[in-house]
């Protein structure tokens, strides 16, 4: 828990701590879910207008810390792009995401979408060593959102098409909290479910997993349920019409059987995440 928190504090800073890893192994992943925590907050931040193009590119990139794996305490510090673009408000591209809003209405939109899920490496920490590779797949989806001016709901539902990544669902709630002049400060929550397929895949040890564990990890067989809660806090700094700074910290905790994993209990690892960083946009 002190070393997340020293995580947050450090970046905020601008220094990594000593010792601390920032190559890029397992870093797609990483930055994968990180950026669907980033993309929350910057709805909820930052207009949506597409001015007078049918065209709006949104790109940025910022740094931060994040956990090796979910369910780590060993931190590093990662580069995390943003992209971010929207055609005819229906079509939009975010980072590993294609969506298409087919239904939109009095702040409403309903839509598909497509996304890839990056893998996890079994070099990415020590604990995991011994596990094999979680291969990358496609994931397809639908999504419901409804937006307001302070306000944020977004729900979706997610598939694995190989890889045995399953289903999860995911609600999020934001809104923001305070602004002055060119400072924004928003507050966002998102809770996440797991199909039994998915907790396997993420926090499960099969028998042969278990004979080859480096850390000597015991067989586990999850069920499925409730996975985490996120909690974040997003603020911007806007420089001009174009240019914005970007902060966010962010606190999740792990419950049911994500909690109880080998990966995570037992001095493995810690229920408790954290995650923190700076960055930067550009509207084009």
């Amino acid at each position: 828990m002190y070393r997340g928190m020293l995580a947050a504090l450090s970046l905020l800073a601008g220094v990594a701590p000593a010792g601390w890893a920032t190559d890029n192994s397992g870093l797609a992943g990483a930055v994968s879910g990180a950026f669907d925590t980033v993309r929350g907050g910057i709805e909820l931040l930052l207009p949506e207008g597409l001015r007078e193009s049918d065209t709006r590119i949104r790109l940025g990139a910022g740094f931060g810390t994040i956990p090796d794996y979910v369910g780590s305490n060993d931190y590093r510090l990662k580069v995390l792009p943003i992209i971010d673009i929207r055609w005819r408000e229906r079509w939009r591209v975010s980072f590993n995401r294609l969506s298409y809003s087919i239904v939109q209405r009095t702040g409403w939109e309903i839509g598909p979408f497509v996304k890839f899920k990056a893998g996890r490496g079994e070099d990415r920490n020590e604990i995991l060593e011994g596990l094999g590779d979680v291969e990358a797949t496609g994931q397809v989806g639908a999504f419901a959102r409804y937006k307001t001016k302070y306000m944020l709901f977004n729900t979706e539902v997610r598939h694995g098409l190989s890889g045995k990544r399953g289903t999860t669902f995911l609600s999020t709630f934001g809104h923001g909290i305070y602004k002055y002049e060119n400072f924004g400060l928003a507050a966002a929550i998102r809770v996440k479910w797991m199909c039994p397929e998915a907790m396997q895949t993420e926090f499960g040890v099969t028998e042969a997993q278990a004979a080859n564990s480096a850390a000597g990890l015991q067989e586990f067989d999850p069920e499925g349920g409730l996975s985490n809660i996120d909690f974040n806090l997003f603020g911007r700094v806007k420089v001009t019409e174009k240019y914005r700074l970007l902060a966010l910290v962010g606190y999740s905790r792990l419950f049911g059987d994500a909690a109880n994993s080998p990966l995570v209990a037992g001095g493995a690892g810690t229920r408790n995440q954290f995650r923190a960083g700076l960055g930067f946009t550009i509207d084009f």
